[in-house]
């Protein structure tokens, strides 16, 4: 996968697939076989499809391996008020948020750099963190207007938390998220940002994926939103069964 790409994989023009469901079986089979029959040889292989439905039977036939992760999506659309779908932890961080801090949309990269490090550093990922491609993709995301950056900065104007959302012609995605766990300001920081971005969606009529993550401590602050679990495909194929123990062994 491309740095900071959370999916890729096969994709189909669904207003060109035959309605009828046999047909339409038959042509994303023949599609993908095509698709497929593209690929160089290659030692590993591995890619994270795009969340939701997608035709593995072809990537079987090929013995592709499998394994499944999880985002949620949240669907605002028509909803006079989705937050009745959060659970009660959720709106009341919320609403303790909403008196410490102010929401800024439109934020700037700097700004949100500073939460975003400190996460890093937090993690341990800073020093295997190739910063000038994100900082690239980053300008590059904001000059084409495919990304928004809210920020919540505490009465001392100082940020305490950012998120940094990408989007398509359907959904926005929570890309890249970062708080400062230091702030006295920080609790429901994060919950606040996710429903300004979730907010932003229902403006756009767009949904929200929250572009999951099974880490036992995030996952819980996704799904206490109340969005739909859906499932994620990753397929992969070794060119010998000494790569597939190796996965197995060390987590490749």
């Amino acid at each position: 996968m491309p740095p900071f790409t959370p999916y890729l994989g096969v994709w189909l023009n669904e207003a060109l697939l035959p309605q009828k469901l046999v047909s339409r079986h038959n042509a994303e089979i023949r599609i993908i076989r095509q698709i497929l029959s593209q690929l160089p040889h290659v030692a590993w292989y591995s890619q994270v499809q795009v969340p939701g439905h997608i035709n593995l039977l072809p990537f079987y036939e090929l013995n592709f391996r499998n394994t499944v992760r999880y985002t949620y999506i949240f669907d605002p659309r028509g909803k006079n008020d989705f937050k009745l779908e959060f659970d009660g932890t959720v709106r009341n961080k919320i609403r303790i948020a909403k008196k410490n801090l102010m929401v800024v949309r439109g934020g700037s990269m700097d700004d949100f750099y500073k939460v975003f490090e400190k996460t890093l550093r937090r993690n341990k990922l800073f020093t295997e963190f190739d910063l000038p491609a994100f900082t690239t993709l980053c300008g590059e995301i904001l000059r084409r207007e495919q990304g928004e950056i809210i920020l919540a900065f505490d009465y001392s104007n100082l940020p305490v938390a950012g998120v940094f959302l990408v989007h398509d012609e359907a959904q926005y995605y929570l890309w890249q998220m970062g708080f400062d766990k230091d702030s006295r300001s920080r609790t429901g920081a994060v919950q606040l940002l996710i429903f300004e971005g979730i907010k932003l969606a229902q403006e756009n009529n767009k949904l929200f994926n929250f572009e999951g993550s099974i880490l036992p401590h995030i996952e819980p602050v996704f799904r206490a939103f109340g969005a739909e679990l859906v499932p994620v495909h990753v397929l992969y194929k070794a060119s010998n069964r000494w790569l597939y123990a190796a996965k197995e062994l060390f987590g490749l």
